[in-house]
């Protein structure tokens, strides 16, 4: 939707830059420097929404600055994480989950960050807590996203058809 709204923006822009030329021509070299820099601004508003817009890398990598900075204090990095042999192991889909028994506990939360994915682990007597934060997820919920949009868009179509011949039916009815 970003990008969308980032290229219309940009469409806009250059009509506005080519306005701009034709003022000038018409010899309003002030107005013509203004609505010229203006439609430059504009056009830079452009860019910056398409670049920002759904891409599962950057939101992969922010996310996780977010995490990495907002539970500092509580976190350690480390080469090699601890061996989950002959424990259980429970999986988290939040990091909150995973920070909340950190609190419970007070015990540490180890980190080992690759390229594709970052992996958040408490190690209790008995039990292991792991949280993991994946960049293909990430890009699959996007696809999922975008799935759903478009199925909802067909069912709101196939609706709206079944509504109209409905209306139909009704008046040759009446």
């Amino acid at each position: 939707m970003k990008d969308k709204i980032g290229w219309t923006i940009i469409v806009c822009s250059t009509i506005l830059i080519i306005l701009s030329f034709y003022v000038l021509s018409c010899g309003y070299v002030e107005y013509s420097f203004t609505l010229f820099l203006f439609s430059v601004i504009i056009f830079i508003i452009g860019i910056v929404f398409i670049k920002k817009a759904g891409n599962p890398i950057n939101d992969y990598y922010i996310e996780l600055d977010e995490i990495l900075n907002k539970y500092k204090q509580i976190l350690k990095k480390t080469k090699n994480l601890p061996t989950t042999d002959n424990k259980i192991t429970i999986n988290f889909k939040k990091m909150e989950d995973l920070v909340d028994i950190q609190g419970k506990n007070n015990n540490t939360i180890f980190y080992k960050k690759e390229n594709d994915k970052c992996t958040f682990m408490i190690c209790d007597d008995e039990e292991n807590y792991v949280y993991i934060k994946n960049l293909k997820e990430e890009e699959n919920n996007i696809k999922n996203e975008v799935e759903e949009k478009a199925i909802n868009k067909k069912e709101e179509k196939s609706n709206r058809k079944d509504n109209k011949s409905k209306k139909i039916e009704i008046e040759v009815l009446e």
